[in-house]
């Protein structure tokens, strides 16, 4: 994990000082869900999939935070989809060669961050 608020200063830099337009948070850390609010531009959306630990009973946000910046958060399990019917949907896909895992590899994803870097930061 990024020491306390690293993650978020990074993604400001990254993005000429506007923010992300999305951040998914998929790690279970109270501070994950705080740097991504932080890191968001304005109008920015914070999709949280991750289970954080019951005993994380508030966040280090203030309200202004979300308000000032019109950010919007949202709780996801799973997709909002069944696990039930999903998991062997994929699975069905995969076994089938429907579905390349190596396809979306985190070389191939880090190429295509990569190459995007060079684009002027979208302003809102």
């Amino acid at each position: 994990m990024h020491a306390a608020g690293e993650l978020s200063r990074q993604v400001l830099e990254l993005t000429g000082g506007v923010g992300a337009d999305q951040a998914l948070v998929c790690a279970g850390v109270a501070d994950a869900l705080t740097q991504a609010i932080r890191a968001t531009a304005t109008g920015g959306t914070v999709v949280v999939t991750a289970l954080v630990p019951r005993s994380v009973d508030h966040l280090a946000i203030a309200p202004i935070e979300l308000q000032r910046g019109q950010k919007t958060l949202i709780g996801s399990a799973f997709g909002s989809i069944s696990q039930r019917v999903a998991i062997p949907e994929v699975l069905a896909h995969y076994t089938s060669e429907r579905l390349k895992i190596s396809d979306a590899s985190s070389t191939r994803s880090n190429e295509t961050w990569r190459s995007t870097r060079s684009a002027p930061p979208r302003r809102r």
